[in-house]
């Protein structure tokens, strides 16, 4: 039984660490996700203005689901998720920054409810970029 439940906790600690490697730092001009690799740090970067999409989303992860949410622009896209040191910031930041952004406490409980399904919303949409 020991053997089992140590595969299990290395197995989700596997799992899991990609995005214990990331951090999502909303800036002046800019959204950053900055990754640290063994070798490197990688940085993509979206200006606010070129912010086309806003999504979110649940991951389910068997035991526990994960609510997630994508930043789509003109050639890359940034996915943070609740468990992310920077998830609460960039909620904040969103909200200043992209005007018409539907507000978490409007989508948060739709995108939870219920429990172990994708629950999908696009919260913010600029067809002018």
């Amino acid at each position: 039984m020991g053997f089992v439940r140590e595969s299990i906790d290395r197995c989700a600690l596997v799992q899991r660490a990609w995005w214990l490697r990331h951090d999502v730092v909303p800036g002046a001009d800019d959204i950053c996700l900055r990754l640290e690799t063994s070798s490197s740090v990688v940085r993509k970067r979206i200006e606010w203005s070129a912010i086309k999409r806003v999504e979110v989303y649940k991951r389910d992860l068997l035991t526990t689901d994960l609510v997630c949410t994508m930043i789509v622009g003109p050639d890359t896209y940034i996915e943070a998720n609740e468990e992310m040191q920077s998830w609460h910031g960039l909620l904040e930041a969103l909200e200043v920054n992209l005007d018409g952004i539907t507000p978490s406490n409007r989508w948060l409980d739709r995108v939870l409810k219920p429990p172990f399904s994708t629950n999908h919303e696009v919260i913010f949409e600029n067809n002018a970029t």
